[in-house]
């Protein structure tokens, strides 16, 4: 407010959980020391805009810092990603192995309410394709065309 940002830490040996018996209409205490011992708490400050290059966003700013590194021993793969071409409001926020072994999924979060069309950088010899949460067969694609908060599902194989 005017220009000063306040941080507030709350703490509340008593309730943090709460529910509600609908037949007795009472609340009744579930964890009567929930907060009580060691936390941690991290909180970044910068500068927002929605202009910015994908990589510089707040989405994922936030990724980079508070999202623990997996720690790989393998050798080196070719994932076949690239990167995205357009589209600055959708984010890569995760990726894993496709459940059924053919390729990985990459799952991208539009984070700033925005419609668009981005196109993917693929290496040689790859291929990506729409797919859904329970990873079933989608249309093969070279684009992504998005709504506001969509979470996009691709799997990319090779």
């Amino acid at each position: 407010r005017s220009g000063t940002l306040d941080l507030s830490l709350l703490r509340s040996p008593e309730v943090s959980c709460a529910r509600e018996d609908a037949a007795l209409r009472r609340v009744e205490k579930l964890e009567p020391f929930a907060d009580i011992g060691r936390h941690c708490i991290r909180i970044a400050l910068g500068w927002h805009s929605a202009e910015l290059p994908r990589e510089e966003q707040a989405a994922a700013l936030a990724e980079t810092l508070f999202t623990p590194l997996v720690d790989y021993r393998g050798k080196a793969i070719q994932a076949g990603f690239l990167g995205l071409d357009g589209g600055e409001s959708l984010q890569p926020c995760w990726a894993k192995p496709a459940l059924d072994g053919n390729g990985w999924i990459l799952r991208l979060h539009e984070t700033l309410g925005r419609r668009g069309i981005a196109r993917l950088r693929l290496a040689e010899n790859f291929a990506a394709s729409l797919t859904n949460l329970l990873e079933a067969p989608g249309e093969a694609i070279t684009e992504i065309s998005f709504t506001p908060y969509q979470l996009v599902s691709v799997r990319i194989t090779r």
